[in-house]
This record gives C-alpha cells, structure tokens and sequence, in this order.
C-alpha cells in the first residue's frame, strides 16, 4: 500500500513544484546558528530590554513571542535584513505548542537564542549565540515547531520536492532533571505538506537519561513506536561536550541514515569518530522536510542546539523543471 501511495506523490511532483514557483513566500524564515544576522535577539543577564527588542514586549527574547528567524543579512547577505518586532503568540515561523514564556506564562519554559559559552564551544569567534531550551524551575515542558523556508533552503520554494535532503546540526544535551530512563529532549524530522496537517513526525531522535552523570543514550523512534536504541546497541554522549549529527533523508524510498560524531568541544576538530548507523525506514511518506520538532521535558535543565545546515542535491526537480543549476549545498552556516 505504502508503494501505491508513494507512486501516487512522484506523479504529483511536477504539479507541486510548478503551483509552488507561482506563489511568493510571505515570510521568510532562517534557522541558521541563531545569531543577530540570523534573526535571533540574543538574550543577555541584564533586566533591561535588548536593544533591539521592542519595548512593547516585556516577556525577553522567547522565540515564539517575536519574530524570531525572520530578520538579518545571513545567509551572505542575502536576508531582509530588519530587526526584531513584537508579534502575536503563535503567529511566527516558531510556534510554541507546549509551555513558551509569553504573555499567558509568563514563568513558563522557554526557547532562547542564549549566549555561546566563553570561549565559544566550537572554537569560532564569530559564534556568539545558540539555541536554548530550558524547562527547570517549575515552567512544566517545552515544546515548539520551526517551519522551514526558502530562505532555509537557498531559495528553493519549501513545497518543492527533493529527492533526498541532509540535515546537519550540533547538540549539547542535558543531564541535569530528568529522571533515569526518562527522554529528556526530542528532534524530529516532518514533512506536512502531503495533506494532513497533522504535523507527524517521519522520525525522531531522543535523549534519554541513563543515570551516570553526563551521559546521555541516543535513541530513535519511527512514529509512535518505542523509543530505540540505534544499531551496534547502546550509543552514548556527553552533556559535556558537542556532538555533531547528520542525518540524510532518502525521499524516494523513505528511510534515513545518521551519523553521531561526539568530542567537539572549543574547538572544531572533534576527539570522536563518527559512527554511522543502519538506514532505517521513515514513519510516514516524506517528499521534503517542511518543519522540525523539539521538546523538553518538565523539569529538564537547557539543552543547547547550533549551526542548523540543510543540503539538498543539485538534481532536485526544480532543476529538472526549470532547467536551472541549483548550487549543491544550500547551507543556513557555511559551516562543516
């Protein structure tokens, strides 16, 4: 049945691509490393405002409370450039759908574009900022959806179709709350414009607690499946250091590969191999990705996420349609 239905989008892919080429985005969105010239208000231990933040709104610098990822030069200067404005809860490219330090909770859980530790974690002192999301001091869990956008995407339109997208980002996980055997914070991986608007996550990467300190298991699930140890049997990381993960999403036979490349720590050359574990199957049809997922448990301390890139290959079928040579790479940070 699964094939029916796949043959039934590869037929719809000229059709997608050529409605998504006449319709101009609204709004452009930027994942990116979470800097200034990303579209992201640095928060700063200081009661008073940022500057560049509206004083209409005294909530601070909450993604989903102002127009987080939607201003700055990056990439290369191609973006709209502007500055933060105050909008309504819910209405940004960020949607927070659990907890969100906002005008109803105003002590609730949070997501930040937070300070890089001093010196930066990677080495680069252009990196100033990074995403935190924190959910300790009695704010309940956080949960929130970024909507992907050309400006993500080196212009492609975000319902055109691809054979396969790779998906690289650097996390530091967190042991500190979460109880042993509990998942403490989620990624996942969504393609929700093939109809049903339910936001069903094609994959899911976990952090689950294990009980030694500063160690965190990493885990899978495939749908509203059992969270999963990868293959090779228990994979480990540290909330001490980075770790690098690479995941490429194969379009076309719906299954993904990932890669965990741990030890990045003030510096950009990691202590850690890369381990690269078994294609495994997606939960639902995926043509593209069109938002990611995270959450954090109640009670969970900051978790920390930076330098998004997302590449898509030169033969997406925009390409093939338009006859034009798409650059190989579309990164959010011209990073490795």
């Amino acid at each position: 049945m699964k094939h029916i239905t796949k043959t039934l989008h590869r037929s719809r892919w000229l059709a997608v691509v050529v409605a998504a080429a006449s319709i101009a985005p609204q709004t452009q969105a930027y994942l990116g490393g979470f800097e200034n010239e990303d579209g992201y208000s640095i928060w700063i231990v200081d009661p008073a405002p940022d500057p560049a933040y509206p004083p209409s709104n005294q909530m601070g610098w909450d993604v989903g409370v102002y127009n987080a990822g939607q201003y700055g030069t990056n990439p290369g200067g191609t973006g709209p450039g502007g500055g933060a404005l105050d909008i309504p809860n819910g209405t940004g490219l960020w949607v927070e759908t659990v907890g969100g330090y906002n005008q109803s909770n105003p002590t609730s859980s949070y997501g930040i574009a937070h300070p890089a530790l001093v010196p930066t974690w990677n080495g680069d002192p252009a990196n100033l900022s990074l995403l935190g999301i924190n959910a300790s001091g009695g704010g309940g869990a956080w949960a929130g959806r970024y909507s992907l956008d050309s400006r993500d995407l080196g212009g492609l339109a975000v319902a055109e179709v691809h054979p396969s997208t790779t998906v690289k980002f650097f996390t530091c996980p967190t042991s500190l709350g979460p109880s042993p055997g509990q998942i403490a914070q989620t990624v996942s991986f969504i393609d929700d414009l093939l109809g049903t608007s339910s936001y069903a996550p094609a994959f899911e990467i976990g952090f689950m607690y294990n009980g030694i300190a500063n160690t965190m298991d990493l885990k899978y699930r495939q749908g509203a499946g059992p969270w999963t140890d990868f293959s090779g049997g228990t994979y480990s990381v540290s909330d001490q250091n980075w770790t690098k993960l690479e995941l490429v999403f194969d379009h076309v036979n719906d299954q993904v590969t990932v890669t965990s490349t741990p030890g990045y720590s003030n510096n950009p050359v990691p202590s850690g191999a890369p381990t690269t574990f078994i294609t495994l199957p997606l939960a639902v049809p995926t043509d593209r990705l069109s938002h990611l997922g995270f959450t954090v448990a109640a009670e969970v301390a900051k978790s920390f996420y930076d330098d998004f890139t997302i590449s898509i290959p030169e033969t997406s079928s925009s390409a093939l349609v338009c006859g034009a040579g798409l650059v190989a790479f579309f990164g959010l940070r011209k990073r490795n």
